[in-house]
Formats: C-alpha cells, structure tokens, sequence
C-alpha cells in the first residue's frame, strides 16, 4: 500500500510503498531524520503490474463474445438432446442412489 506521510518538523511531505504489516513501524524523515513524523493517509487504490486497462478491454471482448454467442438461432433438435441427455443423467443418478442405498442397508443388517 501507498502510504503518505509528513514531517512535524520540517513540514516535508513523503509517501512509501509499506506492506499493511509494516504501516505502523517508526520511520524517519527522508529530508531532516527526524523521527516525528505522521501518517497522513493510504491510498485505496493502488495499480501494479500489467495494469488494469489491459484486463478491462479483454474481458470487454470476452463479453462480446458471449453477447455474439446469444444471440445466435437455437436450433429445436438441439434443445431435445440436450432434455434428453438430462433425463438419462438423472436416470443414472437416481439408480447410483438406490444401489447406493440397498449397500448401505446390507451392511447394516450383517
């Protein structure tokens, strides 16, 4: 974080680049030494790395590209494979439980 501070002494404004952890150790003042300094305030924002804009305008394209994606005609015959592939996934769940419902009795009952 980006930490802003000011000298009591000499009135020297200076900011540093602390981790949260070391916010609150003494510092000295860069300009006249003295060890009176102040916090002033910490930024709530503060950018590093590759940046920010380049992640924005991927993710613009990427939600172009879904946009696109919906807009397209769906096709009937895709929409009944695809309740009839849910139906045969259901069928298959429901058998697992019930299989693994009777081993479970069975074990119980030895």
């Amino acid at each position: 974080m980006l930490y802003s501070f000011v000298c009591e002494q000499c009135d020297k404004e200076f900011s540093l680049d602390l981790p949260v952890r070391k916010r609150n150790d003494k510092r000295i003042c860069p300009n006249c030494k003295s060890s009176s300094i102040h916090r002033l305030f910490c930024s709530s924002v503060h950018y590093k790395g590759r940046g920010w804009a380049t992640t924005e305008s991927r993710l613009d394209k990427e939600d172009q590209k879904i946009e696109e994606i919906l807009e397209e005609p769906i096709d009937p015959k895709e929409v009944e494979m695809g309740k009839e592939i849910i139906k045969e996934r259901q069928k298959v769940k429901l058998e697992q439980r019930r299989t693994y419902g009777k081993d479970k009795l069975g074990a119980k009952n030895e």
